[in-house]
């Protein structure tokens, strides 16, 4: 299935994620598009069902606030969702559907690991585009019912468990940062020094 990129920025720029999966990503319509609701710290919380796939599910999640809530929020949003759909990916949004939080748990043994992204509304997105072209399912998945709620979950793992990858490069960025400084001449300052290289 070939992606076509400048679509997808587009459904990504107007928060239409819906259309990003089911038209784009190959997700199949959702079985239950009922908005269903959490009440927690005394605040509620909306969750919708937008895209599914083998028992996986993305939801939309909202709050009466408009505002995308702090991260043990947040937790607490995705253990209740986890209870119905054990595999999933939440995407938070704000009232004006200018920014959008992605999160995923990646489940290690008994250990689980958070792994979230940003999207702010007019961002460029190549990065993201990355990480959702790991999430396109071919139709021909579906059609021989080879594909199986593993198959969906290691997709969403390939998207957007990056931060080894990340902590790797950033490492390597700054030990060849570190031996670079030493081949600038000029600047004595050394923070000036570490700015320049």
């Amino acid at each position: 299935m070939n992606l076509d990129f400048e679509r997808i920025r587009d459904y990504l720029y107007n928060f239409q994620f819906q259309k990003v999966f089911i038209e784009e990503l190959g997700w199949e319509q959702p079985s239950n598009t009922k908005k269903n609701y959490l009440d927690i710290d005394d605040k509620i919380y909306y969750y919708q069902r937008i895209a599914e796939a083998a028992k996986v599910a993305i939801f939309e999640v909202t709050s009466e606030t408009g505002e995308i809530p702090e991260g043990k929020i947040r937790k607490a949003i995705h253990q209740e969702i986890e209870q119905r759909v054990a595999e999933n990916l939440l995407i938070f949004l704000d009232a004006e559907k200018t920014r959008s939080l992605w999160y995923w748990v990646k489940r290690d043994d008994n250990k689980r690991f958070v792994r979230d992204h940003l999207y702010v509304k007019g961002q460029p997105g190549d990065l993201f585009l990355s990480k959702l072209g790991s999430l396109v399912i071919d139709i021909i998945e579906f059609e021989t019912e080879s594909i199986s709620v593993v198959e969906i979950a290691q997709k969403l793992q390939r998207g957007f468990d990056v931060e080894r990858v990340t902590k790797k490069f950033y490492q390597e960025f700054q030990d060849q940062h570190s031996e670079f400084l030493k081949f600038i001449q000029g600047i004595d300052n050394l923070s000036e020094r570490r700015w320049y290289t």
